[in-house]
């Protein structure tokens, strides 16, 4: 890099030129500036009053480490800690309830009661719970350290930062004694006899460079590329270093692994696709990734290439079908497990409802609504489904209407009304 470097100085001699240049600047800048030494003076009373305010700082939380704590102060953490405790048990109480309601059994419930109804609170408190227990840990920790003096390492890093900082101040004093009068002859002497050096090296580069000179540059480029290369191991591509296999002290003989390279700007997924499904996957057709490692959040991507030709294993015929993520970003890691949906066709202004909603009545297939209090069956057509939503094609459902998703096994008789279902969707 030196030996390239130095050539490319000798080569592009605007480069070299422009350096000399700005020597000659900086030379005759020290130069004025030691002449006229009122701006270095008022820049070296800059340092010496900025390093002051350091020295405030650093002796203002000294000075709070020391100062003993305020009974105020620890009657209030007291408090919060107390306010923390009660909210805990309160949490603790009510998950104790719900686990004894999901101990009865099924028949013992009221129509509108459900295990997955107490099921979800519970879920919901347990998660309130860690937080609470979180709540309380923290506060009793913010309590104990009132009631205990300052932590000694605290005190001593207080100590070495004041130590520091007023060793820099005393430092930037003695400069300013140094300089508040400005320099001297044989200061002003020196500097006038670099800028006279910086005059004539900007005078010679200005014919361009020396050829024996670059002659010379670039066989010392040669030289150094070829010893280089007798040690060094050139990847074929871009990448990062995923696994190293050879260590420092390993004998290795012509084929030895050394390392693992990952082109990470790219994933790319073989997917095992069967015969009964094969038919339904095409280039480019959109795909949709999920990892178990990653929760809550989907990957969108699009398949590259469907081999014309299967693999026949164990008497089972399957097709590698290579996907790639559009989106990936830094949480996916190579090797994970992921659940590949292929987007097989898309149907648009449809209405639909929640599968889990469809029930069987009198032979048909039905859902229903909550209509003046009463549960009133609405006969459907279906369509397409998923496992999520199903396509409704005829029947008099309206969009917007209320349907219940979990309506009981036993309906209640006609007008004998139905109240709070556990859950509604739309």
């Amino acid at each position: 890099i030196d030996a390239q470097r130095a050539l490319d100085d000798l080569l592009y001699s605007q480069t070299q030129q422009a350096r000399a240049q700005k020597a000659v600047e900086d030379a005759q800048q020290a130069l004025e500036d030691a002449l006229n030494p009122e701006l270095t003076q008022a820049n070296m009373q800059e340092v010496i009053a900025t390093a002051q305010k350091t020295v405030d700082d650093a002796q203002r939380i000294l000075d709070i480490l020391q100062t003993p704590v305020s009974q105020a102060a620890k009657d209030q953490a007291y408090a919060n800690m107390l306010l923390a405790e009660n909210v805990l048990n309160n949490t603790k109480d009510q998950i104790a309830r719900i686990e004894k309601k999901l101990k009865k059994p099924e028949e013992d419930y009221i129509f509108f009661e459900s295990r997955e109804f107490y099921n979800d609170i519970l879920e919901n408190l347990e998660s309130k719970l860690v937080r609470d227990r979180r709540s309380y840990e923290d506060a009793v920790e913010k309590y104990n350290d009132l009631l205990e003096p300052p932590n000694p390492n605290d005190v001593a890093l207080a100590e070495a930062a004041l130590a520091l900082t007023q060793a820099q101040l005393a430092g930037a004093e003695r400069e300013w004694e140094r300089e508040k009068d400005g320099s001297s002859q044989a200061e002003i002497a020196l500097l006038q006899a670099q800028l006279d050096d910086a005059q004539r090296e900007w005078k010679r580069l200005q014919d361009g460079p020396d050829p024996n000179d670059i002659a010379a540059a670039e066989a010392r480029v040669a030289a150094a590329r070829a010893t280089l290369d007798q040690v060094r191991i050139t990847a074929p591509f871009d990448g990062t270093i995923t696994e190293v296999v050879s260590q420092p002290g390993d004998q290795v003989t012509p084929g030895t692994p050394a390392f693992h390279l990952d082109d990470l700007s790219t994933l790319i997924v073989d997917v095992q696709v069967s015969e009964v499904d094969i038919n339904h996957i095409r280039q480019n057709q959109p795909v949709i990734f999920t990892f178990d490692s990653i929760l809550a959040k989907e990957y969108q991507g699009k398949v590259l290439e469907v081999p014309p030709v299967g693999e026949v294993q164990a008497g089972v015929t399957n097709f590698t079908v290579q996907v790639e993520i559009s989106d990936a970003d830094e949480q996916i890691k190579p090797g994970m497990t992921s659940a590949i949906t292929f987007v097989v066709d898309e149907i648009e202004d449809v209405l639909l409802v929640p599968s889990r909603a469809i029930r069987i009545y009198e032979g048909q297939r039905v859902v229903y609504i909550l209509q003046d209090g009463q549960l009133t069956p609405i006969e459907v057509v279906l369509g397409e489904s998923s496992d999520i939503d199903s396509q409704v094609l005829e029947g008099n459902l309206q969009p917007g209407e209320k349907i219940v998703l979990n309506p009981p096994s036993s309906l209640p008789e006609r007008g004998a009304g139905f109240e709070h279902p556990s859950f509604i969707g739309e």
